[in-house]
């Protein structure tokens, strides 16, 4: 579809939730290529000699990002204040280098460093102590459930995580694996309450 580029007479798109299954098919030629995501990808097609191009998020190339979504519409979520706590109970940088690797940048915004309608926002410092403040203020806010993709272990060790800091400050949150679909449709019909979620760029480079 673009001058000069190969043509290929069919494109068969198969979904594999399993990381390690897609290398396993990749290795065993049952697949041509496939997209992997985090440091682990690159350490293992390293290891078994698999050829693999390495996006780097940065500022020419990337345009989406990985995030935590609330739902301001819900309790507790509708009080600002609870959102500030969560927040400031997340240490995002250790978040971002258990699951993608200390060469991974730490968002600035949900959209991508390079997409032209970016704008940093202030998202402000790690504080765990003034998450407990806020929440001693607010009062019990009950359990939390984050919801993330199933089969997507990178989504899964990030909710892990971002729940272990929120127990740390007080706050109960159950982790819950959803099929992609079932979360793309839940978040899209506001019938969440928190939620690991990837915004994909939509440029066509």
């Amino acid at each position: 579809w673009r001058d000069g580029l190969p043509k290929l007479d069919r494109i068969e798109f198969r979904p594999i939730a399993s990381q390690q299954t897609r290398f396993s098919s990749v290795r065993s030629g049952d697949i041509d290529i496939f997209q992997a995501t985090g440091a682990d990808a690159i350490s293992d097609a390293e290891e078994n000699d698999l050829q693999h191009v390495v996006a780097v998020e940065d500022d020419e190339t990337s345009s989406g990002s990985h995030t935590i979504l609330f739902n301001t519409e819900v309790e507790p979520l509708d009080d600002v204040r609870v959102r500030q706590a969560l927040r400031a109970a997340i240490d995002r940088e250790a978040v971002v280098n258990l699951a993608w690797g200390e060469d991974a940048p730490v968002a600035v915004s949900p959209l991508g460093a390079g997409d032209p309608a970016v704008a940093e926002a202030d998202w402000g410092e790690y504080d765990p102590e003034l998450a407990k403040e806020i929440l001693a203020e607010v009062g019990d806010i009950g359990p939390l459930t984050l919801v993330h993709y199933a089969g997507d272990e990178l989504r899964e060790r990030t909710a892990q995580l971002v729940a272990e800091q929120w127990r740390a400050v007080g706050v109960e949150t159950n982790v819950e694996a959803m099929d992609s679909t079932a979360v793309i449709s839940s978040v899209g019909a506001g019938d969440f309450t928190t939620a690991v979620y990837v915004i994909l760029p939509v440029r066509d480079r």
